[in-house]
């Protein structure tokens, strides 16, 4: 309704604008999304629906840099979303809601700069697990999956071997028991 329309905060105080918030995921009564605050960078938010009740969860890529986030996915009680935080390219993230518990799960693409970015995206649930497309220097933009640990988080299968032209699976989709995506294999 008119009545029930109403800004939240202004996250971004002043003539600026929080850089359109966007990346949206919900997690019990707390909805979390990326905003820039003029300060921080674009970075990840949670909002109760209160002014009170909406801040920054952390700056990522600390200082006025932005940590990039995108793909927010709600799966077992956490966000997974990609994120760069300055040392490490943009890499598989987790979130529980707080500052200590939002960290990278793995750096799937090693470097220090975000060029070397495994880039995960197309989050998707299945069988206990998400799914996502990363890219790793040794196989270029494959299947991967992760349990939420890093040591869970592990390639699926290099369905175009090598990284000249990696399969790149992408509209990932669950229906009837089984995961559909598409991909290039030849």
């Amino acid at each position: 309704t008119e009545d029930g329309t109403y800004m939240v905060k202004d996250i971004y105080p002043g003539e600026g604008n929080s850089s359109s918030p966007a990346f949206y995921a919900s997690m019990g009564d707390i909805l979390f999304f990326a905003a820039d605050n003029g300060t921080t960078g674009h970075e990840l938010w949670r909002t109760d629906g209160t002014a009170a009740g909406t801040y920054i969860v952390k700056d990522i890529n600390p200082g006025s840099d932005s940590a990039g986030i995108s793909g927010l996915t709600l799966w077992e009680d956490h966000i997974y979303f990609s994120a760069w935080d300055g040392t490490h390219g943009y890499e598989l993230w987790q979130s529980d809601g707080t500052e200590n518990g939002t960290f990278m799960i793995k750096d799937i693409y090693l470097g220090d700069h975000w060029t070397d970015s495994s880039f995960p995206v197309a989050f998707t649930v299945f069988n206990d697990k998400l799914y996502f497309q990363a890219k790793d220097e040794e196989h270029g933009a494959e299947l991967w999956t992760t349990d939420g640990t890093e040591n869970g988080t592990t390639l699926v299968v290099d369905i175009r071997p090598g990284t000249g032209y990696p399969s790149s699976p992408s509209y990932i989709t669950v229906f009837n028991d089984y995961m559909y995506f598409s991909a290039t294999n030849d």
